[in-house]
């Protein structure tokens, strides 16, 4: 049960620092897994951007 209540306040708490990292004003309690979903697959998007990009150094 209070492993529960942690995971819980992380998500909030990750959602609100999502929320405010995106400028996204949607109110109350249920921005949690949205932004988390939406962060991560942003995050994803950058990783493989940079691994994907051309490599510019030359041997």
């Amino acid at each position: 049960m209070l492993v529960a209540i942690f995971i819980i306040l992380a998500l909030q708490l990750t959602g609100e620092a999502l929320q405010k990292y995106f400028n996204l004003t949607i109110p109350g309690p249920v921005i949690g897994n949205e932004y988390v979903i939406f962060g991560l697959r942003h995050i994803k998007l950058k990783i493989d951007r940079n691994f994907n990009a051309p490599n510019p150094v030359q041997y």
